[in-house]
């Protein structure tokens, strides 16, 4: 019931999208974010340590605890922004991956989707980490108490988590 769309880029990475949808009301003007898909990627290393990283972000005005992660590139699978991602912030080459699925993060909001997975990974002793991007290595019950305390607050990647726990693989995975 969309009857009119109107594109204003804001920058390469997002646009504000202007909607006018025919509503039993009459018509009604909404507003929402064009962007690339995100991909969130808990992994665990071969000592059974999943990799976290601090970032500072812009739209909270501080530096935040996440998994590892970003945007899906122009031209890339999620699957492929999920293996770069997790070697550049985290030093970690993918070794089995599961995917969790792809979901709205904010359906009245935005127009993308995150896509989760669940992967297992061995260090790149050539690693050189991204300035601005320090990773972290945790057990299972760190991560679970940073998500209680707060420290690890990012809803996205607490979903994925959720997702994962939910997953046949993750028994696999060592939850110390």
């Amino acid at each position: 019931m969309i009857t009119n769309r109107k594109v204003t880029k804001l920058s390469p990475w997002v646009n504000l999208i202007e909607k006018t949808v025919d509503l039993k009301v009459g018509p009604a003007l909404y507003h929402c974010f064009q962007q690339n898909d995100y991909v969130a990627v808990l992994a665990v290393r071969e000592d059974g340590k999943i990799p976290i990283v601090r970032q500072f972000r812009a739209a909270i005005e501080q530096f935040n605890w996440e998994l590892p992660g970003g945007i899906v590139d122009t031209g890339q699978t999620p699957l492929q922004a999920c293996r770069q991602e997790l070697h550049e912030e985290a030093g970690l080459v993918v070794q089995d991956t599961y995917d969790l699925g792809a979901h709205y993060p904010d359906c009245g909001r935005l127009e993308n989707k995150i896509h989760s997975f669940l992967v297992t990974a061995t260090s790149d002793p050539a690693f050189v980490p991204e300035p601005d991007v320090e990773p972290h290595f945790v057990t299972w019950q760190e991560l679970l108490n940073m998500v209680k305390q707060g420290d690890f607050a990012t809803a996205l990647h607490i979903s994925t988590l959720f997702l994962a726990v939910n997953h046949p693989q993750f028994p696999l995975f060592n939850k110390n």
